[in-house]
């Protein structure tokens, strides 16, 4: 019986030598805790990068400098000398020079400050009073010569109603348009050559060739306008060639009646049609 005892006393002491103490496993769960990986709190972008809209430069018209041409550079324009015209607006088609209106017609020069040849030149005009008040509206009736290259010329006058009234100081506002040449879906208007011409009396007289490859035919309308020296427009007068038909180099005379007025510098263009 003792010897029972014995035994049973020596396996409590052994177990308990083996159990861990409260000590020992309250810092075995302090370890396993510490060894576990903590969730980290990563701050998420309140909103996602928008892409920038980039400006791009535009791109810069390159302007095309065009000098200014004599007024009898075009063959189909001639005179007795050039009067001195101002350039013009650049880059554009552009009234250069305002004549008096007569009652009727107002005379006006057109540059070609472009740097395309151009066709059918039609000027829109409005005429205000001096406190800018419309009065009246009119337009070309044609621009000679019809084709008119890079910094040349051409010669027209404005219509109003008959018998409209405008002030001496009125203010005349224009719109230019024309047509190119290459693109145009028709094109009648045959120019002719001025290759001789005279003051004679009250009247100017020439000679009109067709350089054109096809007949030109009537009417065939001849235009003189006056000038002063400083290239102020003094008038108008124009007329219609006896002879109304013209086979390729073949020549036409002309004369038109100055009636008195005063042209100590004219320029005269002529066309006709195909």
């Amino acid at each position: 019986m003792k010897r029972k005892w014995v035994v049973i006393i020596v396996c409590l002491l052994v177990i308990l030598a083996c159990a861990p103490t409260a000590n020992a496993v309250s810092t075995a769960i302090a370890q396993t805790q510490a060894a576990i990986p903590k969730a980290t709190n990563t701050s998420l972008p309140t909103s996602a990068p928008q892409p920038t809209n980039t400006t791009k430069p535009e791109a810069t018209a390159t302007a095309v400098s065009i000098i200014p041409a004599d007024a009898r550079a075009s063959s189909y324009i001639g005179g007795n000398e050039s009067p001195n015209l101002p350039d013009g607006e650049p880059g554009i088609l552009s009234v250069i020079v305002v004549g008096k209106y007569d009652g009727n017609i107002l005379p006006v020069v057109v540059r070609n400050n472009t740097a395309e040849n151009v066709i059918r030149i039609h000027v829109s005009t409005t005429a205000r009073s001096a406190d800018g008040s419309m009065l009246a509206a009119g337009g070309d009736q044609g621009f000679k010569p019809n084709y008119v290259k890079p910094g040349e010329i051409a010669l027209g006058y404005i219509y109003f109603d008959f018998d409209t009234t405008l002030p001496d100081d009125a203010k005349y506002e224009f719109e230019v348009t024309a047509d190119n040449p290459e693109t145009a879906s028709f094109e009648n208007i045959r120019d002719l050559d001025v290759i001789e011409q005279n003051q004679v009396e009250n009247r100017i007289v020439g000679m009109l060739k067709n350089s054109q490859n096809v007949v030109v035919n009537g009417p065939i309308e001849v235009a003189v306008y006056c000038f002063t020296e400083e290239g102020a427009l003094l008038g108008y007068h124009s007329d219609f060639t006896s002879k109304d038909t013209a086979k390729p180099d073949e020549t036409i005379p002309f004369q038109v009646e100055l009636y008195n007025d005063g042209c100590p510098i004219f320029l005269v263009s002529a066309y006709g049609f195909e």
